[in-house]
Order: C-alpha cells, then structure tokens, then sequence
C-alpha cells in the first residue's frame, strides 16, 4: 500500500495543484453516520 508518509508527500508535492475556484464548494453530508457505515 502507498500510505507511508514519505510517498503521500513526495505525491503531493509533484502532482498536487491549488483550486481553480478557491471556495469550498462541497454539499453538507445528507446521510446519516449510519447510512455511511451501510455505504462503506
């Protein structure tokens, strides 16, 4: 798995970019914590 540290830096460092549009444009969570436990 690439979860180590030192490769999510490496990653994001060369591949990460700023938002083109800087407001946060996520939607509220709908689901419950149950119905998210049932999805995942």
């Amino acid at each position: 798995m690439h979860g180590s540290p030192d490769f999510i830096a490496d990653f994001n460092q060369r591949f990460a970019k700023p938002a083109h549009y800087p407001k946060d444009m996520h939607r509220p969570e709908r689901e419950s914590l149950s119905e998210i436990d049932d999805i995942f």
